[in-house]
């Protein structure tokens, strides 16, 4: 696209509650979970494009999507998580620092999504001890801010591919701040915008391993 759409014009780009199903259904089906029992239509519906559209969305935009990440659950209401983030469009120095926190893989297909988040956490209480649990709190919240975006027809790509040294450094993260993860957030694109060999991965089904690969009973291996 020539120019990056705004309001109104994002709707047929999955925002403001369109999903791939009104606009791409084929692909909305190859990548539905095939969850057996059923789960939330909301879950099986959700999925980790590379391909965005290029739209302005402002972090104002975003706001229902941090909110739920900041009621989240968290082990003695410690809330540690931590998220730097930058639109596109509104805070064109502050996506470059994000994006240059990319490894050179993700950094071919990430920086045209509209909004880049460095995901991280708080290790310590405010008494020096460790928060134990500070990686899991972190999950949970960003678990979160998914069911919410997705709910809203906007989509996440969580990426470890990053570096953490950088991210730290450009950042300007404290010392008990851990980064974590990068996130893209956007409307879903066209996968043929997409480097060629990125592209049969954005349109094919999704695998997870059994339940019983990872649910013991009552023991592990039971």
């Amino acid at each position: 696209m020539s120019e990056a759409l705004t309001g109104e014009d994002l709707a047929p780009y999955g925002w403001n509650g369109h999903a791939p199903e009104d606009w791409a259904p084929d692909l909305a089906a190859i990548k539905r979970a095939a969850a057996e029992p059923e789960i939330l239509p909301l879950l099986s519906a959700r999925w980790s494009p590379r391909a965005f559209a290029d739209v302005n969305l402002s972090l104002d935009d975003l706001a229902p999507v941090f909110e739920a990440a900041r009621w989240a659950p968290s082990a003695n209401n410690q809330q540690p998580w931590v998220f730097v983030a930058a639109s596109r469009s509104e805070d064109p120095e502050g996506f470059e620092r994000l994006a240059n926190c990319l490894l050179p893989g993700n950094r071919r297909w990430a920086p045209r999504a509209p909004v880049l988040v460095l995901a991280a956490a708080r290790m310590l209480r405010p008494d020096g001890k460790p928060i134990g649990t500070a990686l899991y709190d972190l999950g949970l919240a960003v678990g979160m801010m998914t069911v919410q975006a997705t709910a809203e027809g906007l989509w996440l790509h969580q990426m470890a591919g990053f570096d953490a040294g950088v991210a730290t450094g450009t950042l300007g993260l404290p010392e008990d701040v851990q980064p974590v993860a990068m996130i893209a957030i956007g409307p879903i694109g066209d996968a043929a915008e997409l480097p060629e060999d990125l592209r049969g991965r954005e349109i094919s089904a999704r695998e997870r391993q059994p339940r019983d690969a990872f649910v013991h009973r009552g023991r592990f291996g039971g």
